[in-house]
């Protein structure tokens, strides 16, 4: 039983809290982060520091079982390069293993003694290795520590065949193995070489499996972890059986195995919560008394340490999160432990805390190891609380002038108009709501304060002399409240009966020194002589006094028209009269009430106003009434009207300014004061000044008897403070909001020299990783100009710490500040982490500047565009990011809108940094398809385009200037939503037929009788073959329609600016996908997964061949390791730019460049423009603060960027101008293949395209790439292709004899498994398959492969028998078709014997088939796993099958290269020839040797990163020789 002694934990946490503040030693230990592994689970470790290895055991999913990784150890510990992995097991597993099968290695040993590496191996979801024994596997180690030979497996004696924990007995030459399921012990005997010699020996123990063992050193005692947090200890006689087992719970333990660690004093292990807990022992090794608990000690794992009597733990490290108080686990660290003579325990060693990891698996056996698993970079904790902000205006300039600068207090939180009394002795305003008084102070303090004061009706009254407050209740009684000398009312005082219930109003006279309540009248007398009752009418709403003449004025309403009454008072203040005098209102209408609401009297002038109107009030029937008042006081003849301003006719308040010369008006509905000048007499004189507020209407106005500002009551419970000028005009100043991602705050508006109060902000950092952006928005004009000051502190507690203040000057109504969110993992970064918007673009410009190019570095001649976003109006910012995208070598910028800065002055300050050119984006034209017809007009395009010109205005550029404009971006459809919207209109259908006529098709070609019973055909509609072609054009008129839509548009942009615009639109369906099948299935944002579902999308030929743009685009969403991609992608795009004469460029994303392989910029951006791209987009700048694409904060793509830019600018000369050749081999683009794919999956018809393409570059084979159409039109002949490369299954019977035709005249085909077995209405064809040489077969049509099932995919051995095609065997691990040569001749065969490729002659030609895909078995070929390494270990006789029949066709080549994998891009122009080396194979040459074919005229050839070179010259050929690291560019000059 688990047992706490209080005062034995306190000194027990004492002494671990004192041991933990010494210094202890640093702890040497190797370890293995997630990031090494590729975040694998990782079960089990070990290290041998001596011979630099470190072993892991994890997963595998592959056949081969290669479950251990093996790494060299660097000397700090960590590991270096990737792993050797090793098969953790002799017996193979299925080939293909199984979906859910896996092998995994669980537990390790090494043994030091006999060299060898003992491992535990698990398996599961294999069918087969159900009765699987062999659980331990042993292999050889050489001096080195490197596992040598096969491994050799043994049965563990474990029926559950499961191995958690393997150690070696101390005495005997015995390993003993525990594992889950397996209750017992099991011993296998080694010989003299350590190599078992005998069977497993179980030796039964009760209870579950266990996870742990651990001897004594003298060999006597075994000790055991296992389920529920049990501790079992066994006795061993001298031949090391088990004998007396004895089991010891934890309470409270967790319900886990035990996992515990033995010392001659103790025995370790995670108890409860987490924390390290131990057992002592005695001299014999006897469990003694209860565990210890380590309070606030929590460990994630446990092991033996390398020094004796010590373990290591891996101890989870944290904090307190400020603002919850929940303890957070942030990461490890290692500790290591021994128990002192007393038996509490030291940390000896320890290691730097692992910030966010956690981890997975810790040794000390032959020394310390961790794996470690990374925790992410979510949101941990609230590491920090209390951040408050302050706003000062210090100055601003505005271009009209700006509303009040309204001070906003919330007064409670009922939802009612305001009303309230003011104290001028106290410089206070009173007003009550939701049972409490509040008081508020106008200065100094600006400081609010409520105090209770239960059932408040609302009137409220002040006697200022005597410091009381007065407060009308529910139920008749007055609270009677005592206000200290600081302004501040008691919570405690009387509460007497007024004889009045409900009191309406409350009003106090100040000689007389009583109160007038006035309400209804009750039969009960009033509590005391101070009140005198006023009997009152329906709704009283206003009450005014004159004690010289004696005159109690009260106004009403809903008494037909006279709601005014007056009551004469003696000099005590008591009426006189038991009646009053009632005069009429001033409203005069015999349907309609008078409502009043304001009531304000002027002494001086003999004056009363009243505000008001008729009930449902017309125009002209609300306003103000002025009557005149004789000698006595009363009213004198008929009141005057002044009707009111207000648009809403409800005016509610009327108030004198403090010398008379004004009258204040207000109203409901209309955010305004009326300022009413009144003349000699007292009276109104039109018009009135209106000051415009914010919010809502006004219950209440009151001037300050200074003069320094107008006090309004609003709603809800809102007082808003107006400060006035001495002129009593109202200063202007802006409303100022700070606005972030979770929210408003109204700060109220800010004159300048004025502060906002501290503003907590602990709701908009709180729960979040990060900077958070905070916008300081300025509202009610057009700043001009404005500076602000921010301070910053923390305040915790009593304790407050500034942290930063900063001073910006905008010229926009926007200012954005920085501030980290509390889960920041460095808190004593606040202050350097809270950051203006001027210094994140100067932190941005210090990492230009670092990398920055030289001007004659800088690229001219082809686009480099790029998107600069305000962050806010700074000029300060304008001028960095403009001069940072500069100093990276851009030559072309899009500026957002930058605050109020004049388009001028923008295009002042680019032409300042270099830019004469300017790009513009949109999503997409106004209509993506040319069915809209009224969409497309010229008119209608021009239209819209010329808006699109207002708007980007902002930027000052002329119409020539305007170089490049996206149009669109990713543009895709859904069917057969699409489809519908076509049908449904009689138009659009007209626009479908005549698509269908155009191309010479009749009714009767899809099987009907008249146009009119012609319709767009969906996805499970076709039946027969004329529907079939219907179908397949349905599918052709969308894309077509796209293409001419975009055409139009572009025809627009070249009117509006200039005929050399470059517009584009971003392509994101890579290879160039068209239509993609979903029946069922959710794809994309499409809502319907009906069986007619699916999605549409441009086709990249099509938009060339229509010049839909005048620049076609895409983008790489990829990897730097992937940056290859950009060579197919360029000479896709280039040939579809071929169609129509028209340029073409891409998104180089910045996101994914330069974060993994340094040189990906150099990679991507060559490999782009070396192909021939004249614009580039390093998408995009940002900066990232403002819109999250943005790749401003990342340092390393400045690196990688300029780098790239570099040497484009360096070889522009050539590379601008330079134009590139039609290639020698084609590859044939499927397109009418796309439209019969059963579903979404890409297929392998398109996959092999990637492959085919990466081994004829490595070799260096001018690739092009055709489709259908051009094939029909003759493309083959016309361009003299060599070769052509067939993947798609479908191709018109036109296509196909014009290839028959081109095959006969010599040309050489590729034919992939199941190329050109059907027309493009998917029917069979025999027109290519027939002159094969072999049989027709069926070939399903697979798709691509996940990277778990290729991993677990079956692997056919293809052996070679021509050595044309190489020597020997290559392995594939996909789709594998046996081919029947007829009239061919078998060139390799599978396993079985049946032939792989059939090569058959065709007149002057030759056709190769192949049963499998060759280009997928060379892109699987290589290691792909380091993300920051380019793909590495391509396989050569894979490369072989590929190129082959390039070589046997006899292909040119423009640049011929020594070494494989370096591929050489050729541009020509007058000026020279411009060759971009791409050294794909990710390590540097030493030297190649490089002939450049066609090279005429030739006098100097330089290299940008190697200068002037020597060389030779053989015809029309030159011979160059050179190093080469990642990316160069050969510059031929004629």
């Amino acid at each position: 039983m688990l047992k706490k002694f209080v005062f034995f934990g306190f000194l027990l946490c004492l002494f671990v809290q004192c041991s933990f503040s010494q210094k202890t030693q640093k702890l040497p230990f190797a370890v293995l982060h997630s990031s090494d592994t590729g975040g694998a689970h990782i079960f089990c470790v070990a290290a041998d520091p001596v011979k630099r290895k470190l072993y892991a055991g994890t997963y595998s999913y592959d056949p081969k079982r290669q479950g251990l990784l093996v790494y060299d150890l660097n000397p700090d510990g960590t590991v270096s390069e990737k792993p050797r992995r090793y098969s953790d097991h002799p017996d193979p597993m299925p080939d293909p293993l199984p979906p859910g099968g896996w092998s995994s290695v669980t537990s390790l040993f090494v043994d030091k003694t006999h060299n060898k590496l003992f491992m535990g191996v698990s398996v599961s979801g294999v069918k087969g290795f159900e009765n699987f024994k062999r659980s331990l596997v042993m292999y050889n180690l050489d001096e080195k520590g490197e596992p040598q030979g096969n491994p050799q497996a043994y049965e563990s004696g474990n029926p559950y065949i499961h191995i958690a924990a393997i150690a070696m007995h101390p005495k005997l030459n015995r390993i003993y193995t525990v594992g889950w399921g397996g209750s017992g012990i099991y011993a296998i005997d080694l010989d003299e070489n350590g190599i078992p010699s005998s069977k497993p020996e179980a030796f039964p123990v009760a209870g579950n499996g266990k996870y742990s063992i651990n001897f004594r050193s003298d060999g006597t005692k075994v000790y055991l972890g296992t389920y529920p947090s049990v501790l079992q200890v066994c006795n061993l006689d001298e031949k090391g059986s088990v004998v007396n087992v004895r089991s010891y719970t934890v309470e409270n333990g967790p319900q886990e195995y035990m996992i515990c660690v033995l010392t001659d004093r103790a025995i370790f292990f995670k108890g409860p919560n987490d924390n390290l807990s131990y057992w002592l022992l005695d001299n014999s090794g006897e469990v003694q008394g209860n565990p210890v608990v380590v309070e606030n000690f929590p460990v994630q794992a446990i092991s033996v340490s390398d020094v004796p009597n010590r373990v290591i733990v891996s101890s989870s490290t944290g904090f307190t999160d400020a603002i919850t108080g929940k303890f957070i686990v942030d990461g490890v660290s290692l500790k290591e432990i021994e128990i002192s003579p007393d038996g509490k325990i030291n940390v000896t060693r320890e290691t730097d805390r692992f910030l966010r990891e956690k981890a997975q698996c810790i040794n000390g056996v032959p020394s310390i190891a961790i794996a470690t698993m990374h925790l992410g970079w979510r949101f941990l904790g609230n590491r920090i609380s209390g951040v408050e902000i302050k706003t000062t205006l210090k100055s601003i300039e505005s271009e009209t002038p700006f509303p009040p600068a309204l001070k906003i207090v919330h007064l409670g939180q009922e939802q009612k108009y305001l009303k309230f009394v003011y104290s001028s002795r106290f410089n206070m305003v009173y007003s009550t709501g939701d049972n409490n008084i509040y008081a508020y102070r106008l200065k100094p303090e600006e400081k609010l304060i409520s105090v209770p004061c239960q059932d408040i009706r609302g009137p409220i009254a002040l006697d200022e002399s005597s410091g009381i407050l007065y407060v009308a209740r529910k139920d008749g009684t007055i609270a009677i409240r005592k206000i200290d000398n600081s302004g501040i009312p008691s919570s405690d005082g009387e509460n007497l009966q007024s004889g009045v219930n409900p009191i309406t109003y409350l009003l106090f006279n100040p000689v007389a020194k009583i109160l007038y309540v006035i309400g209804s009248i009750q039969k009960e007398e009033p509590a005391t002589s101070l009140f005198c009752r006023i009997p009152g009418l329906t709704y009283d709403t206003a009450a005014a006094l004159d004690t010289n003449k004696g005159k109690l004025y009260i106004a009403s309403q809903y008494n037909k028209n006279e709601n005014l009454t007056i009551w004469d008072i003696g000099k005590d203040g008591r009426i006189v009269s038991e009646t009053p005098k009632r005069y009429p209102d001033g409203f005069v209408s015999d349907k309609k009430r008078t409502c009043l609401h304001g009531m304000i009297l002027n002494t001086k002038k003999s004056k009363l106003y009243l505000s008001g109107m008729l009930e449902n009030p017309a125009n002209g029937e609300a306003g103000i009434m002025v009557y005149e008042l004789d000698s006595k006081g009363d009213p004198s003849g008929s009141p005057k009207f002044y009707q009111t301003r207000s648009k809403t006719n409800s005016p509610l308040d009327l108030c004198l300014s403090p010398d008379g010369q004004k009258l204040y008006e207000v109203g409901w509905g209309v955010p305004a004061v009326f300022e009413w000048s009144l003349d000699g007499n007292g009276l109104p004189v039109p018009e009135p000044y209106v000051w415009e507020t914010t919010g809502n209407g006004k219950s209440q106005v009151f001037p300050v008897p200074d003069g320094s500002a107008v006090l309004l009551g609003t709603y809800p419970s809102i007082l808003e403070i107006v400060p006035l000028d001495k002129r009593g005009k109202p200063i202007g100043g802006p409303s100022v909001f700070l606005t972030t991602g979770k929210g408003r705050i109204s700060i109220g508006c800010l004159t300048s020299g004025s502060s906002s109060d501290w503003i907590n902000l602990d709701t908009q950092l709180k729960d979040s990783v990060g900077l958070s952006r905070i916008i300081c928005e300025m509202t009610g004009a057009t700043v001009k100009k404005a500076e602000m000051q921010f301070d910053f502190r923390r305040v915790s507690g009593s304790k407050v710490q500034n942290i930063k203040s900063f001073n910006i000057t905008t010229a926009g109504n926007n200012i954005s500040i920085f501030v980290p969110g509390y889960g920041l993992d460095e808190p004593d970064k606040l202050a350097d982490l809270t950051q203006s918007s001027v210094e994140k673009f100067k932190e941005y410009l210090s990492y230009a500047r670092k990398y920055a190019l030289k001007p004659d570095e800088k690229p001219d001649e082809i686009i480099v565009a790029n998107g600069l976003i305000s962050l806010d109006g700074t000029p300060e910012t304008l001028e960095d990011g403009l001069n940072i995208l500069s100093l990276l070598g851009h030559n072309t910028i899009q500026i957002w809108q930058w605050g109020n800065i004049p388009p001028d002055e923008i295009r002042e300050k680019a032409a300042k940094y270099g830019f004469n050119r300017f790009r513009g984006a949109v999503y997409n034209p106004p209509s993506y398809f040319d069915y809209n017809s009224s969409m497309v007009t010229d008119e209608y395009l021009d239209n819209w385009v010329n808006g699109l010109k207002k708007s980007f205005s902002n930027m000052g550029q002329k119409n020539e200037e305007m170089a490049l404009f996206h149009i669109a971006d990713e543009p895709g459809w859904y069917y057969p939503y699409q489809i519908e919207e076509v049908k449904k209109d009689i138009s659009r259908l007209s626009v479908f037929r005549n698509y269908l006529k155009s191309k010479g098709f009749t009714p009767q070609t899809f099987g009907k009788g008249s146009w009119e019973e012609i319709f767009p055909m969906k996805l499970s509609e076709p039946q027969t073959l004329a529907d079939k072609r219907l179908f397949f054009w349905t599918t052709r008129f969308f894309v077509e329609s796209l293409s001419k839509s975009f055409a139009a548009a572009t025809r627009s942009f070249q009117r509006a600016y200039n005929p050399d615009i470059l517009t584009t639109t971003n392509l994101n369906n890579w290879p160039g996908r068209f239509f993609i099948a979903s029946p069922g299935e959710k794809i994309a944002n499409n809502s319907d997964t009906s069986p007619d579902a699916g999605m549409g999308m441009p086709d990249w030929f099509d938009l060339g061949r229509k010049k839909a743009v005048s620049c076609i685009w895409t983008e790489d969403w990829f990897g730097d390791n992937s940056a290859q991609n950009w060579s197919l992608y360029s000479d896709l795009l280039r040939c579809a730019a071929r169609e129509g004469g028209i340029k073409y460029g891409g998104y180089v994303v910045g996101h994914t460049t330069g974060g993994r392989v340094p040189e990906g910029g150099k990679y991507k951006i060559m490999a782009l423009v070396g192909h021939g791209a004249k614009a580039i987009d390093p998408y995009i700048f940002g900066p990232g603060l403002a819109f999250g694409d943005g790749w401003s904060e990342r340092e390393q793509v400045y690196q990688s960027l300029s780098e790239g830019l570099k040497i484009l600018g360096k070889s522009e000369n050539l590379i601008g101008p330079g134009k590139p050749k039609n290639g020698t081999i084609a590859i044939l683009f499927p397109q009418a293949s796309q439209v019969w794919d059963p579903d979404s999956k890409l297929r392998a018809y398109l996959w092999e395209l990637y492959g085919l393409h990466e081994a004829l570059i490595h070799e260096n084979y001018p690739v092009d790439f055709v489709d259908d159409f051009d094939v029909e039109d003759g493309i083959l002949k016309k361009n003299n292709y060599s070769v052509l490369y067939t993947t798609a299954p479908n191709l018109s019977d036109k296509a196909q004899r014009n290839i028959v035709e081109w095959v006969r005249d010599g040309g050489t085909l590729v034919m992939m498994p199941g190329a050109c077995a059907a027309d493009e209405y998917n029917e069979i064809s025999v027109i290519l398959t027939k002159i094969t040489g072999a049989k027709q077969v069926s070939v399903e049509r697979a798709p691509q492969l996940r990277q778990d099932e290729i991993i677990r995919a079956k692997q056919t051995t293809i052996r070679i028998k021509d050595e044309r095609f190489g020597i020997g065997e290559i392995q594939t691990k996909f789709q594998t078709v046996s081919l029947f040569p007829t009239t061919g001749k078998t060139i390799a065969v599978f396993e079985d014997g049946s032939s792989a490729i059939v090569e058959a002659g065709y007149n002057k030609g030759r056709i190769f088939s192949y049963g499998f895909w060759p280009g997928i078995t060379y892109n699987l070929s290589p290691d792909r796993s380091d993300y920051k390494k380019l793909p590495y270990g391509w396989l050569k006789e894979a490369r072989q099958m590929v190129v082959s029949p390039a070589k046997i066709a006899n292909a040119s080549k423009f640049v011929e290269i020594s070494e494989e994998l370096v591929e050489g891009c050729f541009l020509e122009s007058d000026k020279g020839i411009a060759v971009t080396l791409l050294n794909w194979s990710g390590e540097p040459k030493k030297e190649i040797t490089v002939v450049v074919n066609g090279a005429e005229n030739i006098t100097k050839i330089e290299s940008i990163e190697k200068g002037s070179l020597k060389w030779e010259k053989t015809g029309n050929s030159v011979q160059i020789k050179l190093p080469l690291n990642t990316v160069d560019v050969l510059m031929l000059y004629k």
